[in-house]
C-alpha cells in the first residue's frame, strides 16, 4: 500500500515553509538593500567632505602662501616699487624668491608678476610686457576688479605661443604700492594635480567625484565620463564657490549590495534546506506510529480487499468498523453464554448434582453480580397454570414477553423486600427463583413478597 497521507502531510508543510521562507527574504533583502544605500550614501557624503576638504585645504594654503609672500618678501616689494625693466639683479633675485616659493608649494605650477606702473609680466623665464603676455586679458580684469579674488574656473594657460597648453586654475593676490599703483601675484595651478589630490581620496573603480564651477563649467574634466554613475552626494565650497559630487560608478552598487549580501544568501538557503529537511525528519517519525498501526492492521487482514485510492485512515476507520461488528457478536455471545452457564450452575444447585465448596459460590455470585456471602437461601418454583392452553392461546413473542414480565415482576417485588433473588426459566412452564439471604432472617418477608407477587 502507498502512502499517501505521509506525502500528504509533506505537501501541506513544505509550501508553507516556502512561502514564509520566501517572504521573509524578501523582506529581509529590501532591508538590506535599503540599508547599503543608506550606508553607500554616508560613505559617500563623507567622501566628498574628504575630496572637497583636500581640495579647499591644499588651494587655501596656497592662498595663505601667496598672501603671506605678498606682504612680507622685501624682495617683491622691490620688485613691485622699481620702476626699471633693466634691473638685472633684482629680477634675478626674485626669479630666486619664486623657485623658493614653488619648492614650499609644490601644487603651484608656475608663477608670474605684474608691475602694473611700466606694464610688465615677469614669469620664470621671461619678462613680457602685458600686451604680450598670453594672459592679458585675465590680467586686465584682474586689475579692474573691486571685489574678492577667487580660483579661477579652469582655463587653458600658454606661457609662449609655441609652448603646449595647460589646463590651470588661478589665483590672484593684489599688491599696492606706496603711489597707490596696483600690482599683481598670480599663481596657477595645473588642472591634473587637483585631480590626482582627489584620486587619491576614494578608488575610482568603486566611486566617482566631479567638481564643477559656479558656471558649472567642469573643473576635473571628467564629467563626461559619469553620465551613467549614480549620484549620492552633493556639497558646496564656500571658499572656492565648486560643487563637488560624489557616487557610485555604474553597477558598483549592486556590486556591492550583492558582496554584502551573499554571506546572507548562503546562510538563508542553507537555513531553509535545514527546514526542509527538519520537516521531512519530523514528518516522518510522526508518520511512523500510524505506518506502524497499518501496518499491524494489515497483518492480521481484515477479511477485505483494499480498494485502490485507500488511505491509512480510511483503512483504520475500516478496521475499527469491523472491530465494533466483532465485539458486538462476541459480547452477545458472551451474553448467551453466561446465561447459558447461569442456567447450568442454577441446575446443579438445584438438582444437587455436585458438591459446591464456599469459594466457588463466591466466584460464581461475583460473575453475577450477587451476594458473595450466604447466610441462607430458600427456592420457589412459580409455575404457569394450564400451560397448554396458554402455549396454543398466544404467540411465541407474546410468550416470551409474558415470561420476560413475570421474571422482571418477581425480581422487582423480592427487590422491595430487600431480598436478593436469583430468577431463571427453567421449563417452559416453571421459573425457579433462589432468595439468598446475607444474614439470618424469617420467612415472613419472603412470604409476604410471594403473596404480592400471586
Amino acid at each position: 500500500m502507498k502512502r499517501p497521507w505521509y506525502y500528504r502531510m509533506l505537501l501541506s508543510y513544505l509550501p508553507i515553509l516556502l512561502f514564509i521562507s520566501s517572504f521573509l527574504f524578501f523582506i529581509f533583502f529590501q532591508e538590506l538593500s535599503a540599508q547599503s544605500k543608506r550606508d553607500a550614501v554616508k560613505a559617500n557624503h563623507v567622501l566628498n567632505l574628504l575630496a572637497m576638504n583636500k581640495v579647499e585645504n591644499s588651494l587655501n594654503g596656497i592662498d595663505y602662501a601667496l598672501v603671506d609672500f605678498t606682504l612680507n618678501n622685501k624682495v617683491l616689494n622691490q620688485f613691485f616699487q622699481s620702476k626699471s625693466k633693466q634691473n638685472v639683479v633684482l629680477n634675478k633675485e626674485m626669479l630666486k624668491e619664486i623657485e623658493t616659493f614653488k619648492r614650499q608649494n609644490p601644487l603651484v605650477d608656475s608663477i608670474y608678476l605684474v608691475r602694473s606702473q611700466d606694464e610688465i609680466v615677469l614669469t620664470e623665464r621671461y619678462m613680457f610686457s602685458e600686451d604680450d603676455f598670453p594672459e592679458n586679458a585675465y590680467i586686465r580684469e584682474m586689475e579692474q576688479s573691486t571685489g574678492s579674488m577667487k580660483w579661477t574656473s579652469p582655463h587653458s594657460y600658454q606661457e609662449f605661443a609655441q609652448s603646449a597648453p595647460k589646463n590651470m586654475v588661478t589665483l590672484a593676490r593684489s599688491y599696492f604700492t606706496p603711489l597707490g599703483e596696483r600690482c599683481l601675484v598670480v599663481a596657477n595651478v595645473k588642472v591634473d594635480t587637483l585631480r590626482l589630490l582627489v584620486e587619491q581620496t576614494y578608488n575610482p573603480e568603486v566611486s566617482f567625484v566631479s567638481v564643477t564651477g559656479a558656471d558649472d563649467t567642469d573643473i576635473l574634466g571628467n564629467r563626461g565620463n559619469l553620465k551613467d554613475h549614480q549620484m549620492l552626494s552633493e556639497t558646496r565650497s564656500d571658499y572656492l564657490n565648486w560643487t563637488f559630487r560624489s557616487g557610485l560608478v555604474n553597477g558598483a552598487f549592486s556590486k556591492l549590495a550583492f558582496e554584502v549580501s551573499k554571506f546572507w544568501i548562503i546562510l538563508g538557503a542553507i537555513t531553509v534546506i535545514l527546514g526542509l529537511v527538519a520537516i521531512v525528519y519530523v514528518t516522518r517519525r510522526n508518520y511512523r506510529p500510524l505506518e506502524n498501526v497499518v501496518s499491524q492492521i494489515q497483518s492480521l487482514g481484515t477479511g477485505k480487499p483494499i480498494k485502490t485510492g485507500t488511505n491509512e485512515f480510511m483503512l483504520i476507520e475500516s478496521a475499527i468498523e469491523d472491530l465494533k461488528k466483532r465485539s458486538t457478536i462476541m459480547e452477545k455471545q458472551q451474553e448467551e453464554e453466561i446465561t447459558l452457564r447461569k442456567k447450568h450452575f442454577l441446575y446443579e444447585v438445584i438438582e444437587g448434582i455436585r458438591h459446591i465448596r464456599e469459594d466457588e459460590w463466591a466466584d460464581e455470585m461475583a460473575k453475577y453480580n450477587l451476594p458473595e456471602a450466604l447466610q441462607g437461601a430458600q427456592v420457589l418454583a412459580i409455575e404457569i397454570d394450564n400451560y397448554a392452553v396458554f402455549n396454543r392461546s398466544f404467540t411465541k413473542r407474546d410468550q416470551f414477553l409474558f415470561k420476560y414480565a413475570i421474571h422482571n415482576s418477581a425480581t422487582e417485588i423480592f427487590h422491595n423486600y430487600s431480598l436478593s433473588c436469583w430468577s431463571e426459566w427453567v421449563s417452559g412452564k416453571r421459573l425457579i427463583c433462589i432468595v439468598l439471604q446475607s444474614e439470618h432472617a424469617g420467612t415472613e418477608r419472603t412470604r409476604q413478597a410471594c403473596g404480592e407477587f400471586l
